[in-house]
Protein backbone atom coordinates (compact mmCIF):
# COMPACT_ATOMS: atom_id res chain seq x y z
CA UNK A 1 0.00 0.00 0.00
CA UNK A 2 1.35 3.27 -0.84
CA UNK A 3 1.12 5.74 2.15
CA UNK A 4 2.94 8.52 0.46
CA UNK A 5 2.59 11.84 1.95
CA UNK A 6 -0.04 14.49 0.25
CA UNK A 7 0.38 18.13 0.64
CA UNK A 8 -3.19 20.36 1.75
CA UNK A 9 -3.75 24.15 2.48
CA UNK A 10 -5.40 23.24 6.20
CA UNK A 11 -5.93 27.50 6.23
CA UNK A 12 -4.66 30.26 3.44
CA UNK A 13 -1.53 30.51 5.97
CA UNK A 14 -0.88 27.18 6.19
CA UNK A 15 0.31 24.47 3.95
CA UNK A 16 0.24 20.58 5.18
CA UNK A 17 1.94 17.66 4.36
CA UNK A 18 0.56 14.38 5.69
CA UNK A 19 -0.44 10.77 5.40
CA UNK A 20 -3.96 10.95 3.69
CA UNK A 21 -7.09 10.30 5.14
CA UNK A 22 -7.30 7.31 3.45
CA UNK A 23 -4.54 5.80 5.13
CA UNK A 24 -6.44 6.34 8.45
CA UNK A 25 -9.67 4.91 7.09
CA UNK A 26 -8.13 1.93 5.42
CA UNK A 27 -5.92 0.91 9.08
CA UNK A 28 -9.26 1.97 10.93
CA UNK A 29 -11.67 -0.23 8.93
CA UNK A 30 -9.04 -2.94 9.11
CA UNK A 31 -8.24 -2.71 13.17
CA UNK A 32 -12.73 -2.57 13.39
CA UNK A 33 -12.80 -5.44 11.33
CA UNK A 34 -10.60 -7.35 13.76
CA UNK A 35 -11.68 -6.39 16.76
CA UNK A 36 -14.97 -7.64 15.79
CA UNK A 37 -13.48 -11.02 14.67
CA UNK A 38 -11.65 -11.47 17.97
CA UNK A 39 -14.50 -10.35 20.41
CA UNK A 40 -17.28 -11.23 18.82
CA UNK A 41 -15.77 -14.83 18.10
CA UNK A 42 -14.65 -14.65 22.02
CA UNK A 43 -11.42 -16.05 21.52
CA UNK A 44 -8.18 -14.16 21.50
CA UNK A 45 -5.47 -16.13 19.14
CA UNK A 46 -2.02 -14.28 19.27
CA UNK A 47 -1.61 -13.87 15.35
CA UNK A 48 -5.29 -11.62 15.07
CA UNK A 49 -4.46 -9.98 18.20
CA UNK A 50 -1.45 -8.53 17.02
CA UNK A 51 -2.30 -7.77 13.94
CA UNK A 52 -5.16 -5.51 15.43
CA UNK A 53 -2.50 -3.97 17.41
CA UNK A 54 -0.60 -3.03 14.58
CA UNK A 55 -3.70 -1.71 12.80
CA UNK A 56 -4.13 0.76 15.33
CA UNK A 57 -1.27 1.92 15.76
CA UNK A 58 -1.24 2.79 12.19
CA UNK A 59 -4.55 4.26 12.35
CA UNK A 60 -3.15 6.63 15.70
CA UNK A 61 0.02 7.55 13.89
CA UNK A 62 0.84 10.76 12.55
CA UNK A 63 3.47 12.41 10.42
CA UNK A 64 2.76 15.98 9.67
CA UNK A 65 4.60 19.30 8.44
CA UNK A 66 2.78 22.14 8.70
CA UNK A 67 4.06 25.44 6.84
CA UNK A 68 2.79 28.31 8.52
CA UNK A 69 3.21 32.19 6.36
CA UNK A 70 1.28 33.82 9.37
CA UNK A 71 3.61 32.92 12.29
CA UNK A 72 6.89 32.10 9.83
CA UNK A 73 7.31 29.17 11.35
CA UNK A 74 7.85 25.23 10.38
CA UNK A 75 6.03 22.50 12.58
CA UNK A 76 6.87 18.76 12.40
CA UNK A 77 4.75 16.60 14.50
CA UNK A 78 5.42 12.35 14.97
CA UNK A 79 4.10 9.80 17.01
CA UNK A 80 0.69 8.95 18.13
CA UNK A 81 -2.19 10.67 17.63
CA UNK A 82 -2.44 11.54 21.84
CA UNK A 83 2.06 11.02 21.97
CA UNK A 84 3.06 12.79 19.34
CA UNK A 85 6.23 15.14 19.50
CA UNK A 86 6.07 18.51 18.01
CA UNK A 87 9.59 20.78 16.70
CA UNK A 88 9.17 23.70 15.44
CA UNK A 89 11.48 26.17 13.47
CA UNK A 90 11.50 29.56 12.43
CA UNK A 91 11.41 30.67 8.97
CA UNK A 92 13.89 33.50 9.73
CA UNK A 93 16.62 29.90 10.75
CA UNK A 94 16.07 29.07 7.05
CA UNK A 95 18.41 29.23 4.13
CA UNK A 96 16.10 27.71 1.60
CA UNK A 97 14.34 24.42 0.15
CA UNK A 98 15.18 22.22 -2.60
CA UNK A 99 13.69 19.26 -4.49
CA UNK A 100 15.74 15.76 -4.18
CA UNK A 101 15.46 12.51 -4.98
CA UNK A 102 16.26 10.21 -1.67
CA UNK A 103 17.52 6.83 -1.44
CA UNK A 104 15.49 4.28 -2.85
CA UNK A 105 13.41 1.44 -0.70
CA UNK A 106 12.45 -0.84 -3.40
CA UNK A 107 15.11 -1.60 -6.29
CA UNK A 108 14.52 1.03 -8.98
CA UNK A 109 12.01 3.17 -7.34
CA UNK A 110 13.39 6.50 -6.40
CA UNK A 111 12.05 8.40 -3.24
CA UNK A 112 11.00 12.22 -3.95
CA UNK A 113 11.99 14.22 -0.70
CA UNK A 114 11.68 18.04 0.12
CA UNK A 115 14.98 19.16 1.44
CA UNK A 116 14.79 22.11 3.93
CA UNK A 117 17.88 23.42 4.69
CA UNK A 118 18.65 25.79 7.76
CA UNK A 119 21.51 28.39 7.90
CA UNK A 120 23.27 26.85 10.48
CA UNK A 121 23.59 23.23 7.75
CA UNK A 122 21.34 21.32 8.80
CA UNK A 123 18.99 19.45 6.60
CA UNK A 124 15.85 18.08 6.82
CA UNK A 125 13.77 16.29 4.78
CA UNK A 126 10.33 15.74 4.12
CA UNK A 127 9.92 12.24 2.44
CA UNK A 128 6.83 13.03 -0.29
CA UNK A 129 7.45 9.34 -1.68
CA UNK A 130 7.36 8.28 -5.25
CA UNK A 131 5.92 10.07 -7.94
CA UNK A 132 6.78 12.29 -11.18
CA UNK A 133 9.95 14.32 -10.34
CA UNK A 134 8.77 17.49 -12.01
CA UNK A 135 5.08 17.52 -9.71
CA UNK A 136 7.43 16.88 -6.32
CA UNK A 137 9.69 20.12 -7.71
CA UNK A 138 6.74 22.31 -8.02
CA UNK A 139 5.77 20.78 -4.43
CA UNK A 140 9.16 22.14 -3.68
CA UNK A 141 8.32 25.58 -5.13
CA UNK A 142 5.10 25.92 -3.81
CA UNK A 143 6.72 25.40 -0.29
CA UNK A 144 9.38 28.30 -0.77
CA UNK A 145 7.03 30.51 -1.90
CA UNK A 146 4.54 30.15 0.43
CA UNK A 147 7.12 30.64 3.18
CA UNK A 148 8.93 33.42 1.17
CA UNK A 149 12.33 31.92 1.08
CA UNK A 150 14.54 30.73 -1.39
CA UNK A 151 14.14 27.93 -4.06
CA UNK A 152 17.52 26.02 -4.09
CA UNK A 153 18.46 24.61 -7.16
Amino acid sequence: MEYTQRIQAVSPAVLRIGLPLSFRILFGAFTLFMGSIMFVDGSVAIVPFLMFLIALGATLFVNEWDFDSERAEIRHRIGWLVFSRMTALSVSELSGVRHTIGTARRPRQAVNCVAIETRAGRRLTVDLGPGRARDMEDVARLIARHLEIDFLP
